[in-house]
């Protein structure tokens, strides 16, 4: 596929510039908070050989102080009734399409809306969890298909999305300024596990990403790009820095990790850099009583960040460990650990991961969502008020991930280019000047564009360039370690202990058929997580989601895998 940009629109404003004019999102109800999938997630994906040219050839260059564009910030938005990350694209028509921030794959792609319904016309979850459907807006074509051929675009993670190659006028970002792409490519989806398509950020094999069109128009010194996850924090989200670091994003030290190797998926082809790097520890803190319990921490550990997961994956034991400190209770049913909200709403605890010399820590709140099942909410036979942990072992997925909960209290960096992945704990004051109404579910942003770097050490932002990552502390590894990335199996839970799988649920109400003295015990040596205080607000609250997310929810409830 061809990509090419004829355009680049100037009109952003510099950081310390008022915000501009917002821009409108006229997209429909956002109502999938944590899509679960169909398909295995076996790893395979193939790229037509005649859907996409050869791999051309190096387009990185040398950029001087004197040559450098402004920096290029494109707007982050989550809908109030959603958790993942978007960004949005125009078409011609005016469309602005949302499209989920994709870490570990390398393309555009949309949802074809001439051949997939839009999911709130489908009467049932049976009709929405069985049939591909879009949420929001999709991009609807108004020529056939270039060519023939069949597209599948790369994922390691069981999601499926196949389609035909396109070009078309597109523009992205909002607000204060945007990026014009003429004649820009991209894959139109007309078969998919998912309800939202994605905006590719990883290296592409055929050097056809959007990436790869800023580097050639020597935009970006590099491919590599910047995130700061905004949270939900009065309407405001995130923002999408494009080859290059901006400090004020981030507090404490940036932190540099070299590339993790991987298998089991894409083994012919080339090592793609992914955002893959060690853990070492996950510990439980209560702040309030300076207790800690360690959950992990027998080994390094590697893990993939990605944005598109809404549940994180960890080894079971680590789960377990969770669970006997916040006293929760698996249930087969439902194919989740489930807490009484209350325990962790009241307590002042954390859970810190470790990667080498950073530390970062992520409120315990964080873990929760809202149990519901037949689209009700759950409730202990107590009254108490029930909830998910949106943690599960990693032999649900195949591999050991971290989602959106623990990855939002960072700030992110990847620098495609020399595989080296950059990590901070994240701003917490940064005012990103975004807005989401409610009401019209409209989004406003203001994209602005940085000051000038001069690769000095005294400036806010600077570009990323293959191999460094700036302002950040080298890392280096004791041991190399490969992730593996293995078949999934969602059955496998024979493993877990009886005493935490005694749940029963009935009419809506949870029953716990193990003796009150255990639970009351089991309860008392959890110091770390039950500690009664004021409480925290939940960071991935769910109370006012649409009938349609929780379709698409428990109709993927006993897949056990919870992706965007």
């Amino acid at each position: 596929m061809l990509r090419r940009l004829v355009s680049v629109c100037v009109v952003l404003a510099l950081a310390s510039a008022a915000v501009n004019d917002a821009h409108k999102d006229t997209r429909s109800d956002k109502t999938d908070k944590t899509e679960s999938l169909s398909a295995s997630s076996d790893g395979s994906s193939s790229h037509s050989s005649d859907a996409t040219p050869s791999r051309s050839s190096d387009t990185s260059r040398s950029l001087s102080p004197s040559t450098l564009p402004e920096f290029i910030t494109v707007p982050l938005s989550i809908p109030s009734d959603d958790i993942y990350y978007n960004a949005y694209v125009t078409d011609d028509a005016g469309t602005s399409i949302g499209v989920r921030v994709d870490l570990v794959q390398p393309d555009l792609w949309f949802l074809n809306g001439a051949v997939l319904p839009n999911c709130s016309t489908l009467n049932s979850s049976a009709s929405i969890g069985s049939a591909g459907c879009y949420v929001g807006d999709a991009f609807t074509p108004t020529t056939s298909a270039p060519s023939s051929s069949t597209y599948n675009i790369p994922y390691p993670n069981g999601i499926s999305a196949q389609g035909s190659p396109y070009t078309a006028n597109l523009t992205i970002g909002g607000g204060g300024g945007h990026l014009a792409l003429d004649d820009f490519g991209f894959v139109l989806a007309s078969s998919t596990n998912m309800h939202s398509g994605g905006l590719g950020l990883a290296p592409h094999p055929y050097a056809s990403g959007l990436l790869d069109v800023l580097v050639s128009e020597g935009l970006v010194a590099g491919h590599g790009y910047s995130i700061y996850f905004g949270g939900k924090r009065n309407g405001t989200s995130g923002s999408l820095l494009l080859g290059a670091v901006d400090k004020s994003f981030y507090s404490g030290s940036l932190y540099q990790y070299p590339p993790v190797a991987y298998t089991g998926w894409d083994d012919n082809g080339d090592q793609r850099a992914l955002p893959i790097v060690m853990l070492d520890k996950i510990i439980l803190y209560n702040s309030v009583t300076r207790r800690q319990a360690t959950l992990y921490g027998n080994e390094s550990i590697p893990v993939l960040l990605d944005s598109r997961y809404g549940y994180s994956y960890l080894p079971l034991d680590t789960v377990i460990q969770l669970a006997v400190q916040t006293n929760a209770y698996y249930s087969s049913k439902s194919n989740r650990w489930i807490v009484k909200c209350s325990d962790i709403e009241d307590s002042h605890a954390t859970v810190n991961l470790t990667f080498g010399p950073l530390n970062v820590p992520v409120p315990l709140t964080s873990l929760l969502v809202d149990a519901m099942m037949d689209n009700n909410y759950l409730y202990f036979s107590s009254g108490d008020r029930a909830c998910f942990l949106n943690v599960l072992p990693n032999t649900r997925l195949g591999y050991t991930a971290l989602g959106l909960p623990f990855i939002t209290q960072m700030y992110l960096v990847m620098d495609n280019d020399g595989g080296h992945v950059g990590i901070a704990n994240k701003n917490e004051d940064v005012d990103l000047d975004y807005d989401l109404d409610d009401d019209a579910k409209a989004f406003k942003g203001n994209a602005s564009k940085l000051s000038v770097g001069n690769f000095s050490t005294n400036v806010s932002a600077q570009y990323i360039h293959s191999g460094t990552i700036p302002f950040a502390t080298p890392v280096t590894y004791s041991e190399n370690r490969t992730l593996t990335f293995a078949p999934s199996n969602i059955t496998n839970t024979e493993l877990i202990p009886s005493r935490f799988s005694a749940v029963i649920i009935q009419s809506g109400e949870i029953y716990i058929t193990v003796p009150d003295s255990y639970t009351e015990k089991n309860s008392s040596s959890t110091p770390a997580s039950t500690s009664k205080s004021d409480g925290m607000a939940i960071a991935y609250s769910s109370r006012n989601l649409s009938p349609i997310f929780w379709a698409i929810l428990l109709a993927g409830l006993s897949l056990g895998i919870c992706l965007s």
